[in-house]
């Protein structure tokens, strides 16, 4: 799962507004256990949208 996690994070490195992404770095998170990630994902995506 590390390295799924590092490409949606480059991925959205590259394109920060790409719902695909967010939804799969969740999904990432929320598959590990991650809660914390899932959270961590949320807040970024909150931030984006606000912006």
């Amino acid at each position: 799962m590390d390295a799924a996690r590092h490409a949606v994070l480059r991925g959205l490195d590259i394109d920060e507004t790409s719902e695909v992404l967010y939804r799969d770095w969740m999904g990432i998170e929320w598959a590990t256990g991650n809660t914390t990630g899932v959270r961590k994902a949320i807040s970024r995506l909150q931030q984006v949208t606000r912006t």
